[in-house]
């Protein structure tokens, strides 16, 4: 399941704007299918029909990002598209977009939202008059789109807008690219080895594959039985590596009939030969069927807070090795048995000790991790730009290298893992890690007083450090050294220390609300909607010409039952009534001490005022004369 942070990274969609049009209108729109320095070949793409002759050759450049969240790929997506003047429409998948209604209950802008199955070409009618609009001079651009998703969750939804508007440049409605049952299916079909695989329904059927095909081929009674995992899924999520026939069945009945990632349920369970040794991730990127390899990382796992499959590090490593080799040219050998033809993807594969490369997973997009700053330091080249330039710069793409063969510096992605479940007091050793030789960045998003779970796969990470040096030795000695802080890095509250904390704040702020209560009698506060008001306004007292504000939000405390509107009237003749409309997160003490400073205040100014009237009123017959 998604973070509930998720709603703030989906902010930065909100900076720009993509209005949709509601006029219609009857045009031919064509489309570019390549460029190159001498010509530019064309087809059209017949929107509701009729046709317009474009007056000249300008070419605009269109980009459709689907579910674009990480900022640290989305942002330089965005960059890319700025410096290049590429029109950038970024939209939500459905299942995001239901995800945000059901968990979050809030609605994503109807100017976000990709179309519906059947409603891609009326959709994309609306955005291609936006863009003629937006054309200087009344000119018909030729458009070159294409269709780009940042996350797994999109991917079935950038395929189908891709191809219902005609994009040239995509791989068609490609399940086998998100189907891990498929995926292998296909290597197997051109001679390519993958792991024995069965897709079962029933647990008779997985029991009878693991008993006659797996049970008995097993060599090494130490490595697990078998693997066991959602055919559709991502981030390890429901992956369960099973070493007896208890364990499979436990895992077979937890994954079929449950929520399948990306929408609907597990209708079968994917049962796989468990492979050995380690792991490795390809991250390529295709151009009209030729395929490169951009980089290649070697995966640490290790068991952890009783997890089996706990990232440590993501380390790069250079295509020169012999088994390096292997890797890259199986990869690109697997993605070509699955008619890969664009796009970025990132395969996860594993060098057996029996028969070498085996496929693990594809996924159709980017690496998900922060990758960028490694790979510009290490290969001067990252994924972003090369999928990019593979649709908008084409001879940049064809200058890339095909493999990573040589590395400028040795570079890690270390994944902090946390032991540690609680209330945070303390985060520990982040100086010692931002000392380190080979440091290049330390996100860690976690802070006192935020909720820290142990870490069990890649998205309960509690942060990442990313490493490069010139010296490999020196870089795996910074890995180690973080290796060991992170046992200690956090302090954390027990569970029953929190709960306790939480009952005694509850009584105080009950004691503080019988306070004011009893306060409102004697500085003729009114108090309303106590139990039911979440903001608190700004107090806005304008005795001489200034604003007070209750805004200490780092001397006090939330309390649980905040005040929407406190009204006061010390003097109806010199007091008039005064909203607070600014939300304070209140210690109910501070609260109360404030309100009474306010309220003395008052006093005392109506106090001089009084004693100034009547000064007046005294000494005014002085100074007039009586009449003779």
């Amino acid at each position: 399941m998604m973070q509930p942070q998720l709603w703030i990274l989906f902010s930065a969609f909100l900076n720009s704007s993509a209005s949709f049009f509601s006029a219609r209108s009857d045009i031919d729109i064509p489309f570019r299918h390549h460029i190159n320095s001498n010509k530019v070949f064309t087809t059209s793409l017949s929107i509701k029909g009729g046709n317009v002759e474009p007056s000249n050759t300008l070419t605009k450049n269109v980009l459709v990002l689907v579910d674009g969240f990480a900022h640290y790929i989305s942002g330089h997506v965005k960059d890319y598209c700025r410096q290049r003047s590429i029109e950038l429409i970024e939209i939500v998948s459905p299942y995001i977009r239901n995800y945000f209604k059901q968990v979050e209950n809030r609605e994503i802008p109807l100017s976000f939202q990709a179309p519906d199955e059947g409603h891609e070409s009326e959709w994309w009618e609306h955005r291609v008059q936006k863009i003629l609009q937006d054309t200087s001079d009344g000119m018909v651009p030729l458009l070159n789109v294409a269709v780009l998703s940042e996350s797994d969750s999109g991917v079935s939804t950038a395929e189908r807008v891709s191809v219902c508007i005609g994009c040239a440049n995509n791989n068609g409605i490609a399940p086998q690219l998100r189907n891990k049952f498929l995926m292998n299916e296909n290597a197997q079909k051109i001679g390519l080895h993958s792991v024995r695989q069965k897709l079962a329904s029933t647990w008779e059927e997985a029991e009878s594959f693991i008993l006659n095909t797996l049970w008995d081929n097993r060599e090494d009674s130490d490595s697990p039985l078998c693997v066991l995992k959602p055919y559709r899924g991502v981030a390890s999520d429901g992956v369960y590596c099973c070493r007896s026939m208890e364990e499979a069945k436990a895992a077979f009945h937890s994954l079929i009939g449950k929520s399948k990632y990306e929408g609907g349920i597990n209708d079968a369970v994917l049962v796989q030969e468990y492979a050995d040794g380690e792991e490795f991730a390809v991250d390529t990127v295709a151009m009209d069927g030729d395929i490169k390899v951009v980089a290649l990382w070697r995966y640490r796992k290790f068991s952890a807070n009783g997890a089996p499959f706990v990232y440590q590090c993501t380390e790069l490593v250079s295509s020169a090795g012999e088994r390096e080799s292997e890797i890259c040219n199986y990869c690109v050998d697997i993605l070509k048995a699955q008619n890969l033809q664009w796009g970025p993807t990132h395969t996860e594969i594993k060098y057996t000790s029996r028969f070498g490369p085996a496929l693990i997973e594809i996924n159709a997009r980017w690496h998900a991790q922060n990758t960028f700053p490694v790979m510009v330091q290490c290969l001067n080249v990252d994924a972003v730009s090369a999928a990019l330039d593979a649709y908008f710069d084409p001879e940049s793409f064809r200058t890339l290298p095909r493999r990573p063969d040589r590395l400028l510096k040795h570079g890690m992605i270390v994944h902090l893992v946390s032991y540690s479940e609680g209330v945070i007091r303390e985060v520990r050793h982040l100086d010692l890690i931002r000392s380190l030789p080979s440091l290049v960045l330390l996100d860690m998003p976690l802070d006192v007083g935020d909720r820290v779970s142990k870490t069990v796969d890649i998205r309960t990470d509690s942060g990442y450090v990313l490493l490069c040096n010139d010296n490999n030795a020196q870089l795996q000695s910074d890995f180690e050294y973080i290796i060991q802080l992170q046992k200690t890095m956090f302090d954390v509250e027990d569970e029953e220390e929190v709960d306790h904390k939480q009952d005694r704040s509850d009584e105080m702020d009950s004691a503080i609300v019988e306070e004011i209560t009893r306060d409102n009698f004697e500085i003729g506060i009114e108090v309303n909607n106590m139990d039911n008001m979440m903001e608190v306004e700004d107090i806005k007292e304008d005795m001489e010409g200034r604003n007070e504000y209750l805004n200490s939000a780092s001397d006090i405390e939330k309390i649980d039952n905040s005040i929407r509107q406190l009204e006061y009237d010390v003097d109806e003749e010199y007091v008039s009534e005064t909203r607070i409309t600014s939300f304070v997160k209140g210690n109910g003490a501070v609260l109360l001490s404030r309100l009474r400073q306010v309220a003395l205040s008052a006093i005392m100014k109506v106090s001089i005022l009084y004693l100034l009237g009547s000064i007046f009123v005294l000494t005014f017959p002085l100074f007039v004369k009586a009449p003779s």
